[in-house]
């Protein structure tokens, strides 16, 4: 909806020198991950992986036959680039209404571009802790109704991504077929204790089997490793750091070293403990030669573990991250690492899903991109377009990117952990 005169009464005031920034701006995930626009070719991005050693080695007698020579084995992971957009609309009239800074809290336009702006970017950090294909929570059964029920294992984290300060606009679908039973409604209101959101529209009927997508995001790759293969979303970190499934177009069943270290309890949540923590860390490293860096997890996971140090009366230090942050820092008893000189971080992120712990090698994720920066389409030379029959003016943000893992081994994910 654009921004109208009527729409805009709530900002218009004689002498108020300030707005007063009400939302969580923070984005800390991609402050961590390198930003790559070298490696882009075309709409994609490609790296080759070392996924096979060579079986041309062995002990032999001193007159012995040498062994057979062999030889070093590769890939190709391909990332397709993902396209993401902010559109903002302002009528003629709130322009002319806004331009003077005692005539209102801010001017119209430039509220507007910084707005869309951190929303975007906030939408781009709930995509890099997704599935890839857009779910942001699953459906229960309701029939004929605006009040959706969703499923009993909807979470905090789903709950407040659905509502995002003030809903947003969703389909309900499967992931085969996204708009299969609403398409384009706003959530009006949500209800974290009955899990159910309540749409605008027409009465919807849904299933077990359908989902809920933010609108236009939901659909999966076909597998082709190219641009517009069905993915909308980035590949994020559930798809990404995972034992099973083709990432980047690389098969784990047909190379088992592309594959992250997963500690699942059949769903059945457990204690969080120093022990599960450090036995997950020492299996990557094993696995990968690297060491792990950032420990990253939802509030009440994060709660958990620092009650837990506190018992075995664990010094909490900080440590400083990327981006002006700080996380606890965390060691692993007896182990000391000659290769990275970086402390291990436990970090609480709000889009993390619940109940869950991922161990991450930050130099070992990417984001791909074709510019650096957000920027405004302004190909016709300007960013400002009028909106054909209509006094308004119009503007559309976008970024070309995807998040994309060097390795996959050098990543791990542990679940079913109760929070505090």
């Amino acid at each position: 909806m654009a921004l109208t005169f009527s729409t805009a009464q709530s900002v218009l005031k004689e002498d108020y020198k300030d707005l007063i920034e009400q939302l969580n701006q923070e984005f800390f995930l991609l402050a961590q991950l390198e930003q790559n626009t070298d490696d882009v070719d075309g709409l994609r991005a490609y790296h080759a992986l070392h996924v096979t050693r060579s079986a041309g080695v062995g002990s032999r007698a001193s007159t012995g036959t040498l062994p057979v020579a062999g030889q070093q084995g590769y890939t190709q992971a391909y990332i397709p680039m993902r396209f993401h957009y902010g559109r903002i609309q302002v009528s003629g009239p709130v322009i002319k209404a806004m331009l003077k800074n005692n005539g209102a809290f801010v001017r119209a336009v430039d509220s507007e571009m910084k707005g869309i702006t951190t929303d975007l970017k906030r939408d781009i950090n709930r995509q890099s802790w997704g599935t890839a294909d857009g779910v942001i929570a699953t459906c229960g059964t309701t029939t004929a109704a605006n009040l959706i029920v969703l499923a009993a294992t909807t979470t905090p984290t789903q709950m407040n991504q659905l509502w995002a300060e003030g809903g947003m606009r969703v389909d309900i679908g499967t992931v085969a077929n996204p708009v299969l039973r609403a398409t384009d409604r706003a959530v009006t209101a949500i209800d974290t204790a009955a899990l159910t959101i309540t749409v605008d529209g027409a009465v919807v009927t849904t299933a077990s089997t359908d989902r809920v997508f933010r609108t236009g995001n939901g659909g999966t790759s076909a597998g082709t490793n190219l641009v517009d293969d069905g993915q909308m979303e980035l590949t994020g970190l559930q798809a990404i750091v995972a034992a099973t499934g083709t990432l980047h177009g690389v098969n784990p069943s047909t190379y088992p070293v592309w594959k992250s270290y997963v500690d699942s309890n059949s769903g059945t949540l457990r204690s969080v403990s120093e022990n599960l923590i450090n036995k997950s860390i020492q299996k990557t490293e094993l696995a990968s030669g690297k060491s792990i860096g950032l420990l990253l997890c939802n509030d009440g996971v994060h709660r958990a573990i620092a009650a837990d140090m506190r018992a075995m009366r664990r010094n909490i230090d900080n440590v400083d991250l990327k981006g002006g942050y700080s996380g606890i820092r965390w060691s692993v008893a007896g182990e000391f690492d000659r290769k990275s000189k970086e402390p291990k971080a436990l970090k609480l992120e709000r889009d993390c899903p619940n109940n869950k712990l991922f161990g991450l090698v930050p130099g070992d994720l990417v984001n791909y991109k074709m510019h650096m920066n957000f920027e405004w389409m302004e190909e016709d030379g300007a960013i400002l377009s009028r909106v054909s029959n209509k006094d308004a003016y119009e503007a559309s943000l976008c970024q070309y990117m995807d998040m994309a893992a060097r390795a996959r081994n050098s990543h791990f994910m542990i679940s079913d952990l109760s929070e505090a």
